[in-house]
């Protein structure tokens, strides 16, 4: 016979298949992970902010998340739901200041931090 033809079993008897996946650490799934992005007009800097804890939080969180204007929180919610995220950290500015929102999602309790100073890395 051929070298290349398969191999041929006996009526009953099935091939073993090896298993070369090995699951990872347990815990890892269990771990919160998270988006974290900007909303309306932000700075430079605030926008380098979100980039150092994006770097800060990793791998538990989305590094080259792209946010545009016209995505709407429901819109990272429902994608967040394919990914496993479990919370939003969202950086806003207003006349009054910097602020730091941590949200629970789908439906969890937010908080709500004013940011009154911060360095980035490249400082």
């Amino acid at each position: 016979p051929c070298s290349t033809m398969p191999r041929k079993f006996a009526r009953g008897n099935k091939r073993i298949k090896k298993r070369t996946f090995v699951p990872d650490d347990p815990d890892r799934d269990k771990a919160p992970k998270s988006f974290i992005f900007c909303r309306d007009n932000v700075g430079h800097s605030v926008a380098s902010l979100a980039s150092d804890l994006r770097s800060a939080y990793q791998p538990y969180t989305a590094m080259h998340l792209k946010v545009r204007k016209r995505n709407t929180v429901k819109d990272l919610v429902q994608a967040g739901k394919v990914l496993g995220v479990t919370h939003f950290q969202v950086l806003t500015c207003a006349n009054t200041g910097t602020f730091l929102r941590v949200a629970r999602v789908p439906q969890g309790p937010t908080i709500q931090f004013m940011v009154r100073s911060f360095e980035t890395s490249s400082d």
